[in-house]
């Protein structure tokens, strides 16, 4: 089985990663395929949990290629994200291409955030998926652990989800 982890970026995918890596019977990585050529981005092992916001762009195609697939939608509190997002340079490109122009930065930042949101579920109707929120990831945690069937050191997981990774 394949669980693939996404959301809007700077909604807790370096903290989600970091938990995941206590897990034992699946390998697990943070952005593992970002940069590569494209197609290659579709390409991930068997028993594996790829956490990466990029994922959203690739989302038809992942589907298609890993229809077993299990899906993860990761969301931070709003204004929190947003927030953070007005401070990534990638907004830009993503601005560009939505509006072949750069806005003001915090609208922009917002009406991704929204955007991304509301996308995520109706793509995945159909599909094996679940939404954890950032600001509940230690409540939600032995839910998701149950839901895949992991093992590993749970208690040694459970614990990077109270710390701050990448945080601006």
């Amino acid at each position: 089985m394949r669980v693939f982890v996404t959301g809007t970026g700077r909604c807790g995918t370096t903290t989600f990663s970091k938990a995941c890596s206590h897990i034992k019977n699946y390998t697990s990585g943070h952005e593992t395929k970002r940069g590569f050529d494209p197609g290659c981005v579709n390409d991930f092992p068997d028993n594996h949990i790829e956490v990466d916001p990029h994922l959203f762009w690739h989302m038809g195609s992942l589907i298609v290629k890993y229809s077993d697939a299990c899906w993860v939608h990761l969301i931070r509190e709003r204004e929190s994200c947003i927030k953070s997002l007005t401070k990534t340079s990638g907004i830009w490109d993503w601005s560009n291409l939505a509006y072949g122009r750069k806005p003001e930065v915090e609208l922009a930042c917002a009406d991704y955030y929204d955007s991304v949101n509301q996308v995520i579920p109706m793509v995945l109707m159909g599909c094996c998926w679940m939404t954890m929120h950032l600001e509940k990831l230690q409540s939600e945690w032995s839910s998701f652990w149950e839901w895949i069937g992991a093992e590993g050191d749970y208690d040694a997981s459970w614990q990077e989800l109270g710390r701050r990774y990448n945080a601006r």
